[in-house]
């Protein structure tokens, strides 16, 4: 369904350049702010709020008891408004469901702005308060390999077409370390394995990265297939950063590593004692050169490694509280919006 054509709009520099913020100012970037804020606000703030406050009307349900929402709070305009104004004017109760690596785990703007915008919140294990409740993950894999599995999957990740200034994101200086890491990381693995790398890039390819490692890494295969396809033909998968892929994997038992800098981010000392352990037995890696080292040494035992008793304590301790499997996943979203729904009517 389509709920909003295009709208055309012209930016209205009259109103932009008249506007200008009234505050006591401290310093030079206050009164940058000052001057201009008008000129740098969103448009759908400005030209396009009426039609995004009013387009929803007719299109969606007028008064819902509950919205329930995974991912609608930040990319989707129209969604935001019309969530914005169902759960302020008419009351409705809003579910929210974990949609990603970046919650609970360390600290990010993503994380609290979405649990405190929703009545309830259900996650992928943890538990903050009474509005948040254990689920489990959205998604999970196939363990179950083809027998001639042999690749060696590595995940990769996007940057954002305008960096924001989160400690889940990359700034412009990262974003281009990480993607010399990529071009490098073929150089330290076992020339013997060079052709069982299969890169994994991510479908938003928002700075054409895609084509770009492609020229510089001409020897290597480039992964086009459904992930499910992608992880039943690995050996194991490389996931270049702590992400969702890595969460799912694990909830899958499949083996997997990762990469993660923990001075990066802020981390609680619960979260920093499973992600230590995960290290201590070779799932998570500081950097680049650690991870393949490990790979070098036991491409031709993961399996052993991987169903190792210490491995797997380590995995089923950080399963259990971030990458939850549940079983009757549609059935227990279900039971909890309508205890949402008759709570609402009351």
């Amino acid at each position: 369904m389509v709920l909003s054509k295009t709208a055309k709009f012209k930016k209205d520099f009259n109103i932009r350049n008249k506007n200008k913020l009234i505050f006591k100012i401290e310093n030079d970037f206050e009164n940058y702010i000052k001057d201009n804020f008008f000129r740098h606000l969103p448009v759908f703030f400005l030209e396009l709020f009426k039609h995004y406050n009013n387009e929803g009307e007719g299109i969606m349900p007028t008064k819902p008891k509950v919205i329930f929402n995974i991912n609608k709070l930040w990319w989707f305009t129209l969604q935001m408004f019309y969530t914005a104004n169902k759960i302020t004017l008419n009351k409705t109760k809003l579910i929210g469901y974990q949609h990603g690596c970046n919650y609970y785990l360390y600290d990010s703007f993503f994380h609290d702005h979405e649990i405190n915008s929703c009545d309830l919140y259900l996650t992928w294990g943890w538990k903050l308060h009474q509005h948040t409740k254990r689920l489990g993950v959205s998604r999970t894999f196939d363990a179950n390999k083809n027998k001639d599995s042999d690749k060696i999957l590595i995940v990769n990740r996007s940057g954002n077409k305008y960096f924001i200034n989160d400690s889940t994101l990359l700034n412009e200086l990262q974003w281009s370390n990480y993607l010399k890491g990529l071009i490098d990381l073929p150089k330290i693995i076992d020339p013997n394995l060079i052709k069982k790398l299969v890169y994994r890039m991510h479908p938003s390819n928002n700075w054409s990265e895609k084509e770009y490692l492609k020229k510089k890494l001409p020897q290597i295969c480039f992964d086009d297939n459904k992930i499910e396809k992608s992880i039943k033909n690995s050996k194991i998968v490389i996931c270049t950063q702590l992400d969702t892929t890595f969460l799912y994997c694990i909830s899958s038992n499949i083996p997997v590593l990762t990469v993660f800098d923990f001075d990066r981010v802020n981390i609680s000392k619960k979260n920093y004692l499973l992600l230590k352990n995960l290290q201590k037995q070779k799932i998570l890696f500081e950097n680049n050169y650690e991870l393949c080292v490990h790979i070098n040494k036991n491409y031709y035992n993961i399996e052993d490694w991987w169903n190792s008793k210490k491995v797997q304590n380590s995995i089923s301790q950080f399963s259990n509280i971030h990458a939850l499997q549940e079983h009757n996943l549609t059935g227990r979203i279900t039971q909890y919006i309508r205890q949402m729904t008759n709570s609402s009517r009351n």
